[in-house]
């Protein structure tokens, strides 16, 4: 499982410089919620949803100074999620869909998600993480929560509260102390 394994400080270093991401301010890697045709299932997402939650990740990062790395699942619609990033982010967001997943964890110092693996691949390698799933019918990962293993945030307020709490270093470290 290479999650578990260090990754050399180079390709961290070089990621960062290629992006231009700066240095004192709290980096969140956002597995992003994905836009689905069908609404069958309890997790998937209209567009209209999935908009709401970026205005909601949005305004945190307005009143949080947060910096953003956009993390899409495989098959998303760019165009969609470009024009929401270009609408409510600012300039210093990256849209990453190429890049090493492990790498863009190993850049983070939050991951947020909504139920998906890349919460597991986040607590292999030590980072604290936020799941936002305002869907109260959506309880995959319960255990993770329940333990306290990760954060769970069902409101926009829920969401700013974490994220304010966990730009603490202290709070970020104590949050992975626990999921270890």
């Amino acid at each position: 499982d290479h999650y578990a394994s260090a990754l050399p400080k180079e390709k961290i270093t070089d990621l960062q410089q290629r992006l231009e991401l700066k240095k004192g301010r709290c980096m969140v890697m956002w597995g992003m919620p994905e836009v689905s045709y069908s609404l069958l299932e309890y997790g998937n997402h209209t567009s209209y949803e999935v908009q709401q939650i970026f205005e909601d990740v949005a305004e945190a990062q307005r009143n949080l100074s947060l910096q953003i790395l956009f993390r899409p699942r495989p098959s998303f619609r760019r165009s969609f999620y470009e024009q929401e990033i270009h609408r409510l982010f600012d300039k210093e967001s990256r849209l990453l869909v190429h890049e090493d997943l492990q790498v863009l964890l190993a850049l983070s110092d939050v991951v947020l998600s909504g139920t998906s693996t890349v919460i597991l691949e986040a607590l292999l390698m030590h980072k604290s993480v936020i799941m936002y799933v305002p869907k109260v019918l959506d309880n995959d990962f319960k255990e993770f929560w329940e333990s306290g293993a990760v954060l769970m945030a069902r409101t926009k307020e829920e969401l700013h509260a974490h994220l304010k709490h966990l730009a603490d270093p202290n709070n970020r470290a104590v949050l992975v102390a626990r999921a270890d």
